[in-house]
């Protein structure tokens, strides 16, 4: 063998490579339904992670007001680009 047959030798070796490389690594990321990465949801349970508690309450409470009041114009934001001081 030549010299130029051995480089399209190792061309071709090396794509194939990158190639079996390529299709391992996507086939490695597809979730299974089992283990909770997609799915139709059947056996799957969701935890809940904003439970409801007195605290997070008020201030939910809050934030809702000083939004209609800020809406309503009638507060104003704090920061330089927000109108405030």
């Amino acid at each position: 063998m030549g010299s130029k047959a051995m480089r399209m030798l190792l061309v071709v070796v090396m794509l194939v490579t990158m190639l079996v490389l390529v299709i391992a690594g996507a086939a490695a990321a597809v979730p299974d339904a089992k283990d909770g990465g997609g799915g139709n949801g059947v056996g799957q349970t969701h935890k809940i992670d904003n439970r409801p508690d007195p605290l997070g309450t008020k201030q939910a409470a809050l934030k809702q007001t000083a939004l209609e009041k800020k809406l309503a114009g009638k507060l104003k934001g704090k920061g330089k680009d927000k109108g405030g001081v």
